[in-house]
């Protein structure tokens, strides 16, 4: 016998807190996404995975992220883009606090 996963199912794989499920595919038959929805939901996931706020334990349920319509969130600015910034400028960079990178000239910038 052959188990076909449905959308859902996808979404459930790919979110890293699996609570609950009932009250998360009771959003998602309200959402009723299509396809292409359910692809950026998936694209969404896989740099909000990355993020430090969900690297520390920082997730949302998954009916409070698809009641959100938290896909939608913009991504942070990337990290090595701004060093090189600051680097042609001829800045060093001294370190990182959480979403903070320090500079030598004091200055700061978030991630």
């Amino acid at each position: 016998m052959t188990e076909f996963a449905t959308d859902f199912d996808l979404f459930w794989a790919a979110f890293p807190r699996r609570q609950a499920k009932k009250d998360a595919l009771r959003a998602w038959r309200m959402l009723k996404p299509d396809t292409e929805l359910v692809q950026a939901m998936l694209d969404a996931l896989a740099w909000q995975t990355r993020t430090d706020q969900w690297k520390r334990g920082i997730i949302p349920l998954p009916a409070t992220y698809l009641r959100g319509e938290r896909w939608m969130d913009e991504p942070p600015p990337q990290t090595s883009v701004i060093r090189e910034q600051q680097r042609q400028q001829g800045h060093a960079w001294i370190g990182e606090y959480d979403s903070l990178t320090v500079w030598s000239d004091r200055t700061l910038s978030l991630r």
